[in-house]
């Protein structure tokens, strides 16, 4: 914050100060499937939290995903977040609807641990990540693994040795 006023000798002057009661971390993640966000993270000295998430599929598919953050201090301790949620992508509105594309997601509490270890997150680092499965394929190879599970007990084997996909 910074602070103009008039001096007693009338100049103009200023002072300024920075707020070191919360700190705030954000990151953008994406996946090698349509599917991108990002990762917000709000911790104050008095303990409280606020996670926040965006997810958004641009693709065909819907999408279940899992966004994972933490943040490390200098001395090694290390504050985790995720969330698990799902993405509709264009498939979700044949022939007429409206697929929901993006999921948003905020959690916030308190921990006193924030509280014990300000100064270190103060001077922390920040990672976060984001992992999606694209459904309709997830559905398929499910449905091939079920199958190669199901042929190869019926041949009264303990296991194929060997799957080779044709076509998929």
């Amino acid at each position: 914050m910074e602070v103009w006023f008039v001096g007693g000798d009338a100049s103009v002057q200023d002072r300024f100060w920075y707020d070191t009661s919360s700190k705030n971390f954000d990151q953008d993640v994406t996946t090698d499937i349509a599917i991108g966000g990002s990762a917000h993270v709000v911790m104050r000295q008095d303990g409280f939290f606020s996670f926040s998430t965006h997810a958004h599929d641009s693709g065909f598919d819907n999408i279940d995903y899992t966004i994972t953050a933490a943040v490390m201090t200098p001395d090694g301790t290390v504050f985790t977040f995720q969330h698990s949620g799902h993405t509709e992508g264009t498939v979700a509105g044949l022939p007429f609807g409206t697929p929901d594309r993006n999921d948003d997601f905020t959690f916030t509490g308190n921990n006193p641990q924030i509280t014990e270890k300000w100064d270190g997150i103060l001077n922390g680092t920040f990672k976060a990540s984001l992992e999606g499965t694209d459904t309709l394929a997830a559905a398929v190879t499910g449905a091939l693994g079920d199958l190669v599970k199901a042929i190869v007990a019926a041949a009264g084997k303990a296991a194929a040795e060997a799957v080779i996909k044709l076509v998929s």
